[in-house]
């Protein structure tokens, strides 16, 4: 009776832990958040095609066709061509990898720089928070698109030059949101005990400020991923993006998509509709996360 007992109780534990493990947590989060689960699928799909894109694309991407230029949807080519024949399928899989690549790489490195700079600003104050702030304010009054062309000619046109820019340029706007959310934090009592114990800053920030603006910098991110591609496609649509005839999102939608949208539909409507989910995904994603790593939906201060 004993070793039945001792039984049950491990098997609770063992079924407890299992359910704390990436697995369960996992399946909780689909649970209470399925909108933004579907988000994270619908983004899963899209990568694992860009990262699998000589296996799931038809055609080679840069093969051009003269018998089968601007050729319409069919079971030859699902997406249609362009104007040199090239398979448009083909050429959505492979710009995934370009446009995901440096969307996502763009948006890691400006919400990781703007919620560090953000929290220290808040943190620190006085005249470091005034220093960052007026470089801020400099850097705010140059326009978006006139920092990307001038970084993007002084260093010149290359895929790291631009996740750079990208990311300096969307860090610069998100770093204002961010120090107000860590100044609210900050000002807590739970702080200000912590800081009297003798806490080191780096642990305060770290375990009391971090996790309160960590959604805020999610949602930012989530919502600035657009404007990221967005802006990728005004790069390649001024030549100082990526080169062609490499396949991206952005060049397609802004290039030929737009140049023969009246004569080949296709070629407008496929990356907008391609680029319309990976948006919607990753908004669905963010919103769900937001609310799921909401420290006050655990308790945690």
């Amino acid at each position: 009776m004993a070793h039945s007992a001792e039984t049950i109780v491990l098997q609770g534990s063992y079924t407890r832990n299992k359910r704390r493990g990436p697995l369960g947590a996992l399946w909780r989060f689909t649970r209470a958040k399925p909108l933004g689960a579907a988000g994270g699928l619908l983004l899963v799909i899209l990568c694992v095609a860009a990262l699998a894109a000589p296996f799931v694309a038809t055609h080679d991407p840069l093969a051009n066709d003269a018998r089968a230029q601007l050729a319409g949807p069919s079971g030859a080519h699902i997406f249609g061509t362009d104007q040199y024949g090239r398979d448009l399928f083909s050429r959505v899989v492979y710009g995934g990898r370009t446009s995901l690549g440096i969307s996502v790489s763009a948006g890691l490195i400006s919400a990781i720089l703007a919620t560090a700079v953000g929290i220290i600003s808040a943190y620190y104050g006085k005249v470091i928070d005034f220093t960052i702030q007026r470089i801020v304010d400099t850097m705010m009054s140059i326009p978006p698109l006139v920092f990307l062309i001038a970084v993007m000619v002084t260093f010149g046109v290359t895929i790291p030059n631009m996740i750079l820019a990208l990311a300096i340029s969307i860090a610069i706007g998100m770093t204002r949101v961010i120090r107000s959310a860590a100044i609210s934090t900050v000002v807590r009592d739970y702080v200000s005990a912590a800081r009297s114990i003798g806490a080191p800053s780096w642990w305060i920030m770290w375990r009391h400020v971090l996790p309160n603006v960590f959604p805020t910098s999610l949602v930012l991110l989530t919502i600035n991923f657009g404007s990221i591609i967005i802006a990728e496609a005004t790069l390649s649509f001024l030549g100082l993006g990526v080169r062609p005839p490499t396949p991206s999102w952005g060049a397609m939608l802004s290039g030929e998509g737009r140049v023969y949208m009246y004569v080949a539909w296709w070629l407008l409507a496929v990356p907008t509709i391609v680029l319309s989910i990976a948006v919607f995904g990753i908004n669905m994603l963010g919103d769900g996360l937001r609310d799921w790593l909401d420290p006050r939906r655990h308790g945690i201060q």
